[in-house]
């Protein structure tokens, strides 16, 4: 053989061995690939399901929400009733004492008897049944008499206060204007 043909010889040889060497880390790649593919697979495999069982817990706190919103809602409404029905009730009583201790119960069970004589006339809370001709002009929309009062629980008006408002013939320019009266 001659020197040339020994040389391609050789060279053809460590194409080869280069060639397997190639072959032989993409196939050690591709092997490690496959093995990272499986680890993320599973790892995306068990975050899905921590979020399915994270939208379960989250649809069953929510139904728990609701019905607690129901019941708390129930018991408000059930309060309102229980509070209304010993506000009649106080207002029936003749002994001033038995009224004083009822009001003062509600009070402590922190319900707001409202009682608005000498304010100024709020329709947030008071309900106007009769105008007063007031003495002068400073005492325009101011409430003459309590004729019922109100109550508020927990910021909740359970009955607005049935009020006499002061009203002047020519009220002062930045006097508001009364609403029409009521009942």
């Amino acid at each position: 053989m001659t020197d040339s043909k020994r040389l391609v010889t050789v060279l053809l040889i460590l194409t080869g061995f280069l060639l397997a060497l190639a072959l032989a880390a993409q196939l050690a790649l591709a092997r490690r690939r496959r093995r990272e593919l499986g680890e993320l697979t599973a790892r995306l495999r068990a975050l899905d399901a921590e979020h399915q069982a994270l939208q379960d817990e989250t649809a069953r706190l929510r139904t728990e929400n609701r019905a607690r919103r129901v019941a708390e809602d129930q018991a408000i409404d059930q309060r309102i009733r229980l509070v209304l029905a010993a506000v009649d009730t106080a207002s029936g009583l003749t002994s001033s004492a038995l009224r004083d201790s009822l009001e003062l119960g509600m009070e402590n069970a922190g319900v707001e008897l409202l009682d608005p004589a000498g304010q100024p006339f709020d329709a947030s809370f008071q309900r106007l049944l009769r105008r007063v001709p007031a003495p002068d002009a400073s005492k325009h929309g101011i409430v003459a008499e309590t004729i019922q009062r109100g109550y508020r629980d927990a910021g909740r008006l359970l009955r607005p206060a049935d009020v006499a408002v002061y009203e002047h013939e020519a009220p002062v320019a930045s006097a508001p204007a009364l609403p029409p009266e009521e009942g």
